[in-house]
């Protein structure tokens, strides 16, 4: 667990069935011009339980329950996703590279000052905890790079 600037997690070799993620993103005609895919596969085994990460956290509330959705998400650079913190009903996010190169998430202060960048590394997470106007963050990809990522969030409901 990291503490600076806010609580996360980096856990490296997240995947179990790190190739089947990445051929699954790499198949995928309605992401290959970029976007997000939202997945809805019956047989959600193949995901890892994040449930689990909750316990580490000082998370948001969720008085009515939760719901958990995983997304493949594609950017080709040049592309700059805003600074931000967590919509207020995401609970927990996790992000996980995919492909061998990437640019990582950069995180900010709660002044929104730069702090630093998650390094991109194949399957590794990025774990966090929304909090109000504390988790700031932003991505990037850099021209002739294609970013790749699954991305897994728990959601009030």
């Amino acid at each position: 667990m990291e503490n600076k600037p806010w609580l996360h997690i980096i856990k490296d070799n997240f995947l179990d069935d790190y190739q089947f993620h990445l051929d699954k993103v790499l198949e995928r005609k309605s992401i290959g011009s970029g976007g997000k895919y939202k997945l809805s596969i019956s047989d959600q085994t193949i995901f890892p339980d994040i449930v689990k990460y909750l316990d580490y956290f000082d998370h948001r509330p969720f008085k009515n329950g939760y719901k958990i959705d995983w997304y493949y998400s594609v950017q080709h650079g040049p592309y700059d996703y805003h600074i931000h913190s967590e919509w207020e009903k995401k609970i927990l996010s996790v992000v996980v590279y995919l492909g061998d190169v990437g640019t990582g998430t950069e995180i900010y202060n709660i002044d929104k000052s730069y702090f630093g960048q998650i390094k991109w590394k194949p399957n590794r997470a990025f774990i966090f905890a929304g909090k109000d106007d504390v988790t700031w963050h932003s991505y990037r990809s850099v021209e002739n790079e294609t970013r790749k990522t699954l991305n897994g969030f728990i959601i009030a409901t």
